[in-house]
C-alpha cells in the first residue's frame, strides 16, 4: 500500500533491535516510527508502532511519490527458533495455504516467555471438513513450515471451532506459562487463554520553533507492549 500522510507525519524505518534508522529504499525491512508534524494536541515524537514492514518501492506508475510498504507482522510478536526469526503471521500464512483441509485458524503455544523458543515450534491448527488422513496432513503441514520458514514444528490438529474467535485482531500466540491471565471481558473457548497488550504513556516536553515563534508544548509519548 502507499503511504499518503507525508504532509502530516514524518516516517522512519528503524532496526527493531538497535533502533538505528534505515534508508527508505526498496527491499528494506524494519519497524515503522512516526513523528506528527501538524498536531499540537497530544502529538507523537518518534512513536514506535511495533509494526514490521518491508518497503515495496519508492515510486509508482499511478503518479504518487510516496513509498509503498507491506506490513508483515509485529516486532513484539517475533519469535526466534534456532536463530531464525519467525513471525506468527508467517506461520498462519502457511497454515492458511492448506485450506480447505485446514480452516486457517491456528495458534502457537509458548511454554516460556519469548522471543527465544526451544524447538520444535508448537502449533495448534483446526482441520477442515475436507481433511481425510489427519496423520498424513500433520506431517505435510510440519514439512511445509520447515521448508518455508526453516524451523522445525510440531503440529496438533484439532476439531473445527476449537480455537477462539476474536472480534478484532486474532491472537496467534497462546502463552502457557504462569503470569499470563485472561483479561476481563474477553470470551474464549474453555482452556484457551487470550492475551491483550497494555499501553503505557508518559508526558514529556517538546521545544520547537514554528513560524518564527519558539513554543513549548506538552506531548504524550505512548508505546504499546504485548
Amino acid at each position: 500500500m502507499h503511504f499518503n500522510g507525508q504532509e502530516y507525519v514524518f516516517v522512519e524505518v528503524v532496526d527493531p533491535e538497535t533502533g538505528n534508522v534505515l534508508p527508505l529504499e526498496t527491499g528494506v525491512a524494519g519497524e515503522l516510527v512516526y513523528t506528527s508534524l501538524d498536531r499540537e494536541c497530544v502529538p507523537l515524537l518518534r512513536f514506535r508502532t511495533r509494526d514490521r514492514v518491508t518497503i515495496q518501492g519508492t515510486s509508482c506508475v499511478c503518479g504518487r511519490t510516496s513509498f509503498k510498504l507491506r506490513c508483515v507482522g509485529r516486532t513484539d510478536d517475533m519469535l526466534i527458533v534456532l536463530g531464525v526469526n519467525v513471525f506468527p503471521s508467517a506461520v498462519k500464512d502457511v497454515v492458511s495455504s492448506f485450506y480447505p483441509r485446514l480452516t486457517g485458524e491456528m495458534q502457537i503455544l509458548l511454554e516460556h516467555p519469548g522471543p527465544g523458543v526451544k524447538p520444535p515450534l508448537r502449533v495448534v491448527a483446526e482441520y477442515g471438513r475436507d481433511a481425510a488422513n489427519l496423520a498424513d496432513l500433520k506431517i505435510e503441514v510440519e514439512g511445509k513450515i520447515k521448508a518455508v520458514l526453516s524451523v522445525p514444528a510440531s503440529v496438533e490438529l484439532v476439531l473445527p471451532g476449537t480455537l477462539p474467535k476474536f472480534e478484532m485482531k486474532a491472537q496467534l500466540v497462546k502463552k502457557l506459562y504462569p503470569g499470563d491471565s485472561e483479561p476481563e471481558g474477553i470470551q474464549t473457548t474453555p482452556g484457551v487463554v487470550a492475551s491483550r497488550g497494555s499501553a503505557s504513556a508518559r508526558v514529556i516536553h517538546l521545544a520547537y520553533s514554528r513560524s518564527g515563534q519558539d513554543r513549548t508544548i506538552s506531548m504524550q509519548k505512548s508505546a504499546y507492549y504485548s
